[in-house]
């Protein structure tokens, strides 16, 4: 693994576990899509 990639890997990291960037919850509508395509309706 090169330098570069390892950096990849650590700016991914930091992105996806960051606690600054939240994201948005989901609209009525779409929680509601999301529930009927598994069947929880």
């Amino acid at each position: 693994m090169s330098l570069w990639q390892l950096a990849a890997c650590v700016d991914g990291w930091n992105k996806t576990h960051s606690a600054s960037a939240k994201p948005e919850p989901p609209s009525e509508e779409e929680f509601d899509a999301m529930k009927r395509a598994h069947g929880d309706a």
